[in-house]
Order: C-alpha cells, then sequence, then structure tokens
C-alpha cells in the first residue's frame, strides 16, 4: 500500500517512499534518513526544515545520487522522480543516468560556495563549463555565445560588473557574490527540481530578496519545482507552499506553509518557530531548545525528541508514534498533540554591560587592493574596498557591522585583526596599541585576546584534524589551562556550542554545515579573548542552534566584559545582540548610531531598503 498522499504522479515531480539512508561508522550503523516519506508537487516549494544534523542534507545528497558510496547508502525505500522521458527510480539508476538527469532534469545549489567552486580557474570559466555542459548536444555553439550565456547568468543572479567578475577566482570575491555563482551554476542547465540547500545562507538581506524572487520566477516561467533545505524560517515563510519538519532522520511534522505556522502541532515545530529571532518583538533572551539532537546510531524505536520536549508526558513513553492526520494539509508524528503555549526556559537576565573603556578605536580607515592586470600592462589599478571608516567599540559592548556583499563588512574585520600586512590609510588602535606597530610579543598578546569566527567554516578547519585537536591548538599555545586539563576544558566549550563530546574524534568532513561553523565558534572562544570579530557567525546555523550561540555569546558577554563587532546579512540577529549599528554601503559609512535608532527611526533610504528587506514570518 502506497504511503505517499499529495495528488497523483501526474502533478508530482518527485516522489519519496520509506527513504532509508544508512552510514557504517565504527560506531555501529548511522540511521542519517529513517523512513521518510516526501513529494515535491510539480510547480510549487517545498521546504524541509530542522536542525543540524536532522538528515536534510543527507535526504538531498540521495535524490542527486552524490552519496559517498564507500560509507553511505540507499538501505531502503524508492525515490521516483518523473521527466520529460518518463519514470526514473533513482534508487536504481545508473551512474550514466544520474549524470543525465544531473544534466537536465535536476540541479543543486549547495551550502557552502567555496567548496563547490575550483579555487584555481576562473569564475568565467567555471560557468562556461557548465553551459557547455548542458549545450553539449548543440555542436555549432561558440566560444563567445558561451561566454554570452554566461554573463546573461551572472546578470541574473544580481551580479554588478558581471564582465570583471567573469575573469576573477572564487577567494577574489565575497562569500555572497560565490553562493550567486553558485547558484548561476544550477541555472545553467534550466532544471525542472532545483534542490537548494541552504541557497541564501551567505547573502545579505537585499540580495536574499533578489535571488529569492529569482527562483520564484524560475520556477513559475520554466514550470520547475524547488526542493528548498534551510533553517531561515522567515525565507521559508517567503517561499513554502508545503513543509517538512525533520528531527533525528525522521519528519515529525507535514502541511500547508499556512498550516504549520499558524497551527504548529508538533512540540519540535513549535520548539523551532519560538527560537527565531523577531526584529519587531525584540526579546532579552532568544527561547532555546534544550539538550542537543541525539546520535542517530542505534536510536530505540520511541520517540525521538521526548527527552528534550517540555510537553513529555506518560503517554510518550513506548514505541515510536503513529501518524495523525490533523486535516488533509497537515500530518505529525506526536501521542500528545495538544495547544498548550510551549513554557519560555530563559530568564530574561542578559543586560548592556555599561563601561566607558574604549577597547577598539578605528580612525579613517582606508584599504585598496591591486586590481591583476595583463602581464603587457605597466599601470597599476586599484580598487578602494574600504574608504575613511571610523568607528569605536569599548568594552562589553557589540557594535553591529551590516551592509550588502561585498560592501567591504569582511574587510573591515580583517583590518581590525591585522590579517593584511597593511592598511592603505588611518590607525587601528586596540586596547591603547596600534595594531599595525605591534611586534613580537605584543602581537602574540594581541592574537589571544582578539579572535575572529570566519564566514566559511570549512575552509577555515584543517581538514587533517580532528575536532578536538582543532580546538584544543590555541588552548595549548596560549596555554589556556594545564595540558592535563585541555581534553576536558574543550569537551566543555563544545558542549556550550552545542556539540556533542563524541564528535571529538571525527573530521570536519564528517559534520554538516551549520556543525561546522559551531566548531568554528567553539575554537574562538576556547582561548577566553576580550574581543571578537564574528563574521556572519550563525548565518549556517538553524535557528535553534542559532539563539544557543547568540545567548552564550551574550552570556560571555556578561560575564567577562568581552567586545564583539558583529558582522551579519541578518538584521534580525543585529538588533537582538548589538549595542550600536553601522550600515555600509560600497565601502563607506552610511548610518552609524545606536540600535534603537537604526531600527526605529532610520535616517537613510538605505538603511530603510535593508530593513524591509528582512524576511519575517507573517500568515494574517
Amino acid at each position: 500500500m502506497r504511503r505517499l498522499r499529495m495528488g497523483s504522479s501526474k502533478k508530482n515531480i518527485l516522489e519519496i517512499n520509506n527513504l532509508k539512508t544508512y552510514f557504517d561508522t565504527d560506531k555501529g550503523i548511522l540511521k542519517a534518513v529513517d523512513g521518510i516519506d516526501l513529494t515535491v508537487p510539480l510547480g510549487k516549494t517545498v521546504c524541509l526544515v530542522g536542525e543540524s544534523g536532522c538528515g536534510k542534507s543527507v535526504t538531498a545528497l540521495s535524490i542527486m545520487g552524490l552519496l559517498d558510496e564507500k560509507k553511505g547508502r540507499i538501505a531502503d525505500g524508492k525515490i521516483k522522480l518523473y521527466t520529460k522521458k518518463g519514470e526514473v527510480y533513482i534508487d536504481e539508476a545508473k551512474e550514466s543516468v544520474m549524470r543525465e538527469l544531473r544534466r537536465r532534469d535536476i540541479s543543486m545549489i549547495f551550502q557552502e560556495p567555496m567548496t563547490s567552486l575550483n579555487p584555481v580557474y576562473t569564475i568565467g570559466h567555471q560557468l562556461d563549463e557548465a553551459v557547455r555542459l548542458y549545450e553539449q548536444e548543440r555542436a555549432e555553439i561558440s566560444s563567445s555565445q558561451v561566454k554570452e550565456k554566461t554573463i546573461d547568468l551572472l546578470t541574473k543572479v544580481k551580479i554588478d560588473d558581471p564582465l570583471r567578475v567573469y575573469d576573477m577566482y572564487p577567494h577574489e570575491i565575497s562569500g555572497g557574490m560565490r553562493q550567486r555563482v553558485i547558484i548561476a551554476m544550477a541555472l545553467a542547465s534550466k532544471p525542472r527540481l532545483i534542490i537548494a540547500d541552504e541557497p541564501t545562507t551567505a547573502l545579505d538581506v537585499t540580495v536574499q530578496a533578489q535571488i529569492l524572487e529569482l527562483l520564484n520566477d524560475l520556477k513559475d516561467d520554466e514550470k520547475s519545482s524547488i526542493l528548498m533545505i534551510t533553517h531561515d524560517l522567515g525565507v521559508v515563510s517567503r517561499m513554502a507552499d508545503y513543509i517538512y519538519v525533520m528531527y533525528c532522520g525522521r519528519i515529525v511534522e507535514w502541511g500547508s506553509a499556512k498550516e504549520i505556522f499558524k497551527n504548529p502541532k508538533h512540540p519540535y515545530t513549535k520548539s523551532l518557530l519560538r527560537s527565531k529571532p523577531d526584529i519587531k518583538n525584540p526579546r532579552g533572551s532568544l527561547y532555546i531548545i534544550k539538550g542537543n539532537v541525539p546520535s542517530p546510531i542505534d536510536m530505540e524505536d520511541t520517540c525521538y525528541f521526548k527527552d528534550r520536549c517540555e510537553n513529555k508526558c506518560e503517554k510518550c513513553e513506548g514505541t515510536y508514534p503513529e501518524k495523525v492526520m490533523l486535516n488533509e494539509n497537515h500530518y505529525a508524528y506526536c501521542r500528545n498533540i495538544n495547544d498548550e503555549v510551549l513554557v519560555d526556559n530563559n530568564k530574561r537576565v542578559f543586560s548592556e554591560h555599561e563601561s566607558d573603556e574604549v577597547i577598539l578605536d578605528v580612525r579613517n580607515l582606508s584599504k585598496s587592493f591591486e586590481v591583476k592586470k595583463s602581464i603587457f600592462s605597466l599601470k597599476k589599478s586599484y580598487v578602494k574596498a574600504v574608504k575613511n571608516v571610523s568607528f569605536s567599540v569599548k568594552k562589553g559592548e557589540t557594535l553591529g557591522l551590516v551592509g550588502e556583499s561585498g560592501c567591504g563588512k569582511t574587510t573591515v574585520g580583517k583590518c581590525v585583526l591585522r590579517l593584511y600586512q597593511n592598511i592603505t590609510h588611518g590607525k587601528i588602535v586596540f586596547a591603547g596599541e596600534d595594531v599595525y606597530e605591534m611586534r613580537e610579543e605584543k602581537l602574540r598578546d594581541f592574537r589571544t585576546k582578539a579572535q575572529m569566527i570566519f564566514q566559511d567554516p570549512y575552509s577555515s578547519l584543517s581538514p587533517r584534524m580532528k575536532v578536538l585537536d582543532i580546538i584544543k591548538e590555541g588552548v595549548l599555545e596560549h596555554k589556556i589551562v594545564p595540558k592535563e586539563e585541555a581534553d576536558e576544558y574543550v569537551y566543555g566549550i563544545m558542549e556550550e556550542c552545542g556539540l556533542r563530546r563524541e564528535l571529538a574524534d571525527r573530521y570536519p568532513k564528517d559534520f554538516s554545515g551549520g556543525q561546522r561553523q559551531r566548531i568554528c565558534i567553539a575554537r574562538a572562544l576556547a582561548v577566553k579573548p576580550d574581543f571578537i570579530v564574528c563574521d556572519e557567525p550563525v548565518s549556517a546555523l538553524d535557528v535553534s542552534v542559532q539563539a544557543q550561540i547568540i545567548n552564550l555569546l551574550k552570556k560571555i558577554q556578561k560575564e567577562r566584559g568581552i567586545s564583539l563587532l558583529f558582522i551579519s546579512h541578518d538584521l534580525s540577529v543585529v538588533e537582538h545582540i548589538s549595542d550600536w549599528v553601522m550600515v555600509m554601503y560600497k565601502g563607506k559609512v552610511v548610518e552609524y548610531e545606536r540600535k534603537e535608532e537604526i531600527f526605529k527611526n532610520p535616517k537613510k533610504e538605505y538603511t530603510k531598503k535593508l530593513l524591509a528587506s528582512v524576511p519575517t514570518i507573517y500568515w494574517g
């Protein structure tokens, strides 16, 4: 008997029935996906949401046929794709068939752009290759025609000066621009099904809105469908027709977007919605879901969420709950479905840390970069990334730095931490010392006191080191605790950041994007810094872990008087964590005021535009 519900096959492009994707590990079989049903109707957007490690990305890789065959396998279930030529069972398809499907019918937008782009080839070269792959049946297509199509793709994803970007390498453009290139690459084949794994994670709010609109336009124009994996519930409310909520390898709730947002039933779904920062309803402390997602190894056949659930009762014991049909557009797996409001498990204890001591003072900062020219050109050309920027951060304060991708936010952060050999103009003073005049011992001390959480977690982690060693390296180097206590100290930091201690012996490749970001945050916090530059520190995290990390940063700030330069495109997060906000545009400061002034009474049109672009959850 078929377990799929949403219409007949003629109305669907993808049908998944009882999919089980398992991985063989030293500790047993990891059931990453454990018997899910999922349907994507033709011309609709289906969103798959849940915390990191719940199996969302593995579901996508199973559909794409991109599992690591040495470790992962589809143990059971069916994945049926409806192509223009007929039905294809992906779980049975040969690699030659999958290559053709990936060329014509399905494309994937990956979460981490730096790992999807080849660092030794230009953006244009890599996009040209994608265009040629799609157009390979047209033997007569010329190089100029290919380039024209590539430039058109770059223009579609709102990249300024596409001709210049065409000749640049991945490391020469911002994280947001790299993500747009990946989206352009996925669009090259005009796919019928787009699988988007956190497609707007690295994008600022205005470009995010443009990309979401672009994906919607493509869906409508090409009669395509979208399976979107995201932790951003604001994006979900803007895009979704249907929503699947996934927890620990299983679907716990499914429904139309309206049903899920207006009438969520599963306690886990309610908790996710409560965890999201709300720009219109700021709170002292974000709601967090207690505990972490359990390891899906040798799990008992019971409700996986019960140990974290605040509505747990006697009925929750026993085997995994049966599906409860709430109506034809809504079901949940729960024995204790009710309309009770979850009790807030967080006291509003945070307050601003008042201090007159300035820990960072930046005056008239400018930074230019030489643009590569032809080897025959004698004239040098420069790009002014940062132009005459001034600001200060007091001890215990957080300065939120916002603006569109490529506006110079990350460059400012790197200048502050002396990650460049020099600055073009200006002065940066940290704790009374000029950063660019520090030598040896003072510079070493500065490296301990000032840390950075990078935007792209995978590229900032050594693939050859275990998580324990990655975090412990700085602890031992700077003698934070005695050597014999280092392991336990690291385990404590990991647990604070939502990482189970049994993950300490794994490598970065074994984690989801959100989990890798948590590792980066744990590494920065482990050396007990006085100041942290946070470059999109929670952009890759699901809302529950995002809430944990933001609350953690605020807690540490209160206890230690730590200062933050918080770079983010998520204005709801910036509103929640910042004391002051600085808005940048094309390398310059547009507006710099206390948080309340920026969000309640913005003066500049550009600031108003950013605020208007913030995705919020609303169902009237």
